[in-house]
């Protein structure tokens, strides 16, 4: 069986919303409420992986499922090449360079730098998150692509290198 693998650069937004339909009605509890979860977003190269999850801000925090939050958790934890972050925005269409998303990581969230409530969501404030233009965090996120895949480049090197020259990101 071959897959053939198309060429577009446009997003048919249904079918992506198909796919969420499909997927989560695969495994389901008794009651009819899906067993599944997904990840917003999987970025990768060479054996480094950035996952994200977004949410919309309400009541000045984000929501995530404890489901959700486990497996992240665990991906971070079992991965050693691995960061998971968690963005925040007022609105879903604020995808303008100059708009401002919050972001947090994982390993704050660990080291207890990022508050955490609740039994069946965690919650994460807006005030426990940095606030970052979209452009900023795409050239972030690309450069620690780029960085932490390359096993000739030592990151901590060049982290120490970006950090001495510009502010911490998040």
């Amino acid at each position: 069986m071959a897959i053939q693998l198309e060429d577009t650069d446009e997003m048919n937004y249904q079918e992506l919303v198909n796919s969420f339909i499909f997927s989560n009605s695969l495994i389901k509890y008794p009651d009819g409420r899906p067993r599944t979860t997904d990840i917003d977003f999987v970025a990768y190269k060479f054996g480094f992986f950035i996952l994200g999850e977004c949410k919309t801000f309400s009541l000045d925090q984000i929501r995530i499922s404890l489901q959700k939050f486990t497996v992240l958790s665990e991906f971070w934890n079992q991965l050693p090449r691995c960061e998971v972050l968690f963005f925040g925005t007022d609105s879903n269409t604020r995808i303008n360079d100059d708009d401002v998303v919050w972001v947090t990581s994982m390993e704050k969230i660990q080291q207890g730098q990022t508050k955490t409530t609740g039994s069946h969501h965690v919650l994460i404030h807006r005030d426990q998150m940095t606030p970052r233009p979209r452009k900023e965090m795409n050239w972030y996120l690309n450069r620690m692509l780029d960085l932490r895949a390359d096993p000739f480049i030592d990151p901590k090197e060049v982290a120490l290198k970006i950090n001495a020259e510009r502010e911490v990101i998040f």
